[in-house]
């Protein structure tokens, strides 16, 4: 199997960008990434019916052809992009579903020292 770029949190949640053949140590990590992605770029990205060895990705803008879809590589946990259309035509949004409370604590709460 040729080698695949793999997905580094640490370096590539700054600025995500998908690309056919990126890996994902997981479907977590996969829909985490898109969610993040959703935020950064503005866009209403939905999960489409998604099974245990894949998962879809659409853009919710009207008539937008974006679209990311990852399956799992054999019987391991890892998941690989094996479609992504990048086009958007549809404005950003204002108001995004996955930036929740949660989100927002983790990307900007800043923990305190006590005492």
């Amino acid at each position: 199997m040729p080698h695949l770029p793999e997905f580094r949190p640490d370096v590539d949640m700054v600025k995500v960008k998908f690309q056919k053949g990126l890996v994902f140590q997981s479907g977590s990590q996969f829909k985490d990434v898109v969610r993040e992605y959703a935020i950064q770029n503005g866009k209403d990205i939905f999960f489409k019916k998604n099974e245990p060895t894949r998962v879809r990705a659409k853009c919710g803008g009207v008539n937008c052809p974006w679209e990311l879809y990852a399956s799992k590589i054999d019987d391991t946990p890892t998941f690989v992009v094996k479609t992504f259309n990048e086009t958007h035509q549809c404005p950003r949004i204002n108001s995004n579903r996955f930036a929740t409370g949660k989100w927002l604590v983790g990307h900007f709460f800043i923990p305190t020292k006590s005492g």
